[in-house]
């Protein structure tokens, strides 16, 4: 259910980390009920959330530098590779380029979201969390990439817009 909360940072880094790959951590490929894409961007801004959390609490003895959060962790060479351009990869990759010291992602194909461009389908955010509460919600409420119910393709164009902008700040090696 998309509704559940782990509150803790840790909690949500272990519940992602890769069984016996310290630091390799698996959004969402693993889940086995609907993976829709408002699920795939709630576990990309939880994963990012739990990401900064365990950075910033390794900052507290920094006071100076805990204060200053909008400054890169250059210090630390902070680097991520994010492989899978899809919706939460695309999420991961641009909150964790203001916090990090490098953000690489590896794709299969040079547009992100291009297997949906031409998609008529309409979805919804929320229509598998029927009966719970929330189910009839037909937009996002995000930190960012918000959409409505419509057409596939109408949201996809919008998430390539927001991408080809970001795409020229961050390194991206496409691999087949």
């Amino acid at each position: 259910m998309i509704s559940t909360i782990i509150t803790n940072s840790e909690a949500i880094l272990n519940a992602m980390e890769v069984p016996n790959h310290k630091r390799v951590f698996c959004i969402g490929a693993l889940e086995s009920r609907n993976i829709t894409i408002h699920s795939q961007q709630i576990r990309a801004f939880n994963f990012c959330y739990a990401f900064i959390l365990n950075k910033l609490s390794s900052l507290k003895q920094d006071k100076e530098a805990y204060n200053r959060i909008n400054i890169k962790v250059k210090n630390e060479r902070v680097r991520v590779a994010v492989v899978g351009c899809g919706f939460a990869g695309s999420i991961i990759s641009q909150v964790l380029n203001r916090l990090v010291h490098e953000v690489k992602v590896f794709h299969k194909r040079q547009a992100a979201f291009d297997i949906h461009l031409k998609s008529n389908r309409v979805i919804h955010p929320s229509i598998f969390e029927w009966p719970h509460d929330g189910f009839s919600s037909d937009t996002t409420s995000l930190p960012f990439y918000n959409w409505k119910s419509e057409e596939v393709k109408h949201i996809t164009n919008r998430f390539n817009e927001n991408w080809n902008y970001f795409v020229e700040k961050i390194k991206i090696l496409f691999i087949s």
